[in-house]
């Protein structure tokens, strides 16, 4: 479809990645720009506890830790961030603060409340509202009639996805949602391009 992506990396996952898995990874680079989803995620680790609650030391290593693994398994430095079901917290915003690098947070509604604290742009995820994927399915009529009430700030919208999860009848809704989305005369960004 030849569309930009912004890929969620849980850090852990590229622990022990495969020099296949990588190159397979890679050969997709002009298509996929890498944004940290923090170290750990039940999916890995086995457990609920991501950022959400945790002390600073913890949550600071969790988001170095993944910006390193990406940096080494990328090649690129990360600048975006978006957190496992939104779980951060105040610790997580002054950390932010000290990590220079990252420039953007993805879906983080309560982000306002701190942005003149932080020089980082939110990207507000409107998919909370079931736009695209509903809970992990999409269906393409649900689609058009849930964009049509978005409102956009700045006219950027992102849609949380998880593709693993779909059937294949949800792959065909998606690929006419693309569609429609580029018949609106939609652009395709990296969050390093905002």
């Amino acid at each position: 479809m030849g569309i930009k992506v912004n890929l969620g990396v849980i850090g852990a996952g590229l622990e022990n990645i495969s020099d296949e898995k990588r190159q397979r990874l890679l050969t997709y680079k002009d298509f996929i720009e890498p944004f940290n989803h923090s170290w750990g995620h039940r999916f890995f680790t086995g457990t609920k506890k991501e950022l959400f609650g945790t002390d600073h030391d913890y949550q600071l290593e969790s988001i170095t830790k993944t910006n390193l693994a990406i940096k080494q398994v990328f090649d690129f430095n990360c600048q975006a961030i978006g957190f496992p079901a939104n779980a951060c917290d105040d610790t997580t915003i002054k950390i932010l603060s000290q990590i220079p690098e990252i420039h953007h947070v993805f879906y983080l509604k309560t982000f306002f409340q701190y942005q003149n604290l932080l020089k980082i742009k939110p990207i507000i995820d409107v998919n909370g509202y079931g736009v695209l994927e509903n809970p992990t399915g999409v269906d393409y009529e649900k689609f058009v009639r849930s964009l049509a009430e978005v409102e956009a700030p700045e006219g950027v919208i992102t849609f949380q996805l998880h593709p693993s999860m779909w059937s294949v009848a949800s792959f065909a809704e998606f690929v006419k949602c693309i569609e429609y989305l580029k018949s609106k005369n939609s652009i395709f960004i990296f969050a390093s391009e905002l």
